[in-house]
Parts: C-alpha cells; structure tokens; sequence
C-alpha cells in the first residue's frame, strides 16, 4: 500500500513508494546518447518570467547550445551562465503548465575532453534553475556534483550517466535534489566515497548503483520494497565493512530475510 505523501513534479504527482517514474508526455525528448560519447543533455524549464537563469562548469574546453539558437564556447573551469526569453522560444513546447522547453547540450571542444560536470551553481540570484531530466556520459569524467549547497536543481526529476566513468568520490551528488525520482542504473564500481550523495533527495523512489562496494545512504527515500531489492541487486561485493542504510523508506517495513539476504550474501551489513 502506497503512502499518502505526494510529490509534485513536473506535470504529474508520484506517490511515495511508487515503483517506477514516469517521464510526463508533454516533455520534450532528450537527443540519443550513446556509450563513449561525451556529452551532457538537458531539458529545461523556462517560465514566462525573467528569472531563467542557468549556470553550470565542465573542465576541459566546452561549447554550449542552450535550445534557444544561442550557442557558447567556454575555457576549461569557466562557468557558462545564461538567461532565456520565454518569448523567444517555439510556443509549440508550450506545457499545459504554461512553461516553455529548451534542450540544453554541451560536448567538448575539439582535441578537448569532458572531465568535470558541475551543475550546483547559481548566477548570483537566488532563483531555482529549470533542469528536469539530464543525461550525462563521459569515460573521462572524473568528477561530478549535480546537487549540492551552492545551488542544488530542485526541479530535477531525473538524472541518467550512460557507460562508464573514472569518479571516485560521489559525496553529496545529489544533495538538495528534492524532486529526483529516478536515477537509472549507474556505474558507480570506482567509487570509494557515497557519503551524503542522496541526501535531500525525498522523491526518489529507484536509483541503482551498479558495482558499488563502499557504504551507501538511500535512508529517506521514496524506495518501495522491490525499488529496495533492485539496488540491493546492483550492488558489488563489499569492501570490507560497509554498510547500506535503506532506513525510512515506504518499503523498509516490507522486506524479507531473503530479500535483505541479497545484500548480505556480499558482504554488506544492512540497516534497515
């Protein structure tokens, strides 16, 4: 039984300990990412206001196009930063919200590699940046911080990292992200630090981390019981004492011995 807090995200509501997000319909969709490539997409939310802002930094020279016809290069470390004009977007991505759509896409610069993705900034205001669904891929990356306590994306619904990486350290990746709902299966077999990554991140209710072997917090969650059995079964063989904290989710209560075995049969110690 599904509880009775109700996230609002986008165009929808998704009940805590539902099983699954569901992209709304209406959202534009993001262009193919493939394994190997290195790129980020974005969609984002531009209301019929004068506050859309957008910052972000990447390391290793970049190109942004913002979906508006308005395209940047950057050096490697420099924040790319902008403002869009409702008007001067298509009506036709018009949502029955009434806010506007443009698809954010960053790639290197030639002989350049992505090896940074920083969207935790903020152009000096205090306005929330309209990122809903991002796709990030990247072999080289080696740093990432989505959310954070600069300015964390709270409309985010959902983040995806396609292929592999280099990142070792995932603290607070997440954090503030209040509206993700959904981080599909993620490499995360290099990473040694999770601390913090999903904290904040109230309507989560699936994310898989594949070959994790250090301590992770999905405590607070939106997990429902088989969400909860999917990251146990993404999971690596633990290094060592580690810890997987699945405490106050809708379906914590609801798991089995076996279903909480799957974790332990790898080394993990589960609180629960």
């Amino acid at each position: 039984m599904l509880g009775k807090k109700l996230t609002h995200l986008g165009t929808q509501q998704v009940a805590w300990g539902a099983t699954s997000w569901e992209r709304p319909a209406e959202w534009l969709a993001l262009p193919t990412i493939e394994v190997g490539d290195e790129t980020l997409v974005g969609l984002m939310r531009v209301n019929d206001a004068a506050n859309n802002h957008v910052a972000l930094i990447c390391a290793g020279d970049y190109t942004v196009d913002w979906g508006d016809g308005n395209t940047e290069n950057f050096a490697s470390g420099v924040k790319a930063t902008h403002t869009y004009d409702f008007t001067a977007l298509d009506a036709e991505t018009e949502t029955s919200g009434g806010w506007r759509q443009a698809i954010v896409v960053v790639t290197p610069q030639a002989g350049q590699a992505l090896t940074l993705v920083n969207l935790d900034q903020t152009t000096g205001d205090t306005y929330t940046q309209g990122w809903l669904d991002v796709v990030v891929a990247g072999p080289a990356i080696g740093a990432i911080e989505i959310g954070g306590t600069t300015k964390p994306p709270t409309l985010l619904e959902q983040f995806e990292f396609v292929g592999g990486n280099v990142i070792t350290n995932m603290t607070r990746m997440f954090y503030g992200c209040s509206s993700l709902a959904s981080v599909p299966a993620m490499d995360t077999s290099s990473v040694t630090n999770m601390g913090g990554m999903f904290e904040g991140c109230s309507s989560l209710a699936s994310a898989i981390c594949t070959g994790l072997r250090y301590s992770v917090s999905i405590a607070s969650c939106a997990f429902a019981r088989s969400a909860i059995i999917n990251f146990f079964t993404g999971l690596g063989t633990a290094a060592g004492a580690q810890t997987v904290n699945v405490t106050g989710n809708p379906g914590t209560a609801s798991l089995t011995p076996d279903d909480i075995a799957i974790a332990t049969a790898k080394g993990w110690t589960v609180t629960t």
